[in-house]
């Protein structure tokens, strides 16, 4: 299974969130995996906040 990838490099804030919130809804329990590109510094805080209160597992790379 290839992992999912969400582009939002061309999005910020608040839209960045909102679209991230959606697709993580679409992932499978026991397999999720999603890759999500941003490039705007609020919308990787804001995102890397709702993944750990949500209780997801995630990495960030610059």
């Amino acid at each position: 299974m290839e992992p999912k990838i969400l582009d939002l490099r061309q999005h910020r804030c608040p839209m960045t969130l909102l679209l991230a919130k959606r697709h993580t809804l679409t992932l499978d329990y026991g397999k999720p995996s999603l890759t999500i590109l941003i490039r705007d510094a609020s919308s990787v805080r804001d995102i890397q906040s709702y993944l750990q209160q949500q209780g997801f597992i995630y990495q960030c790379q610059s």
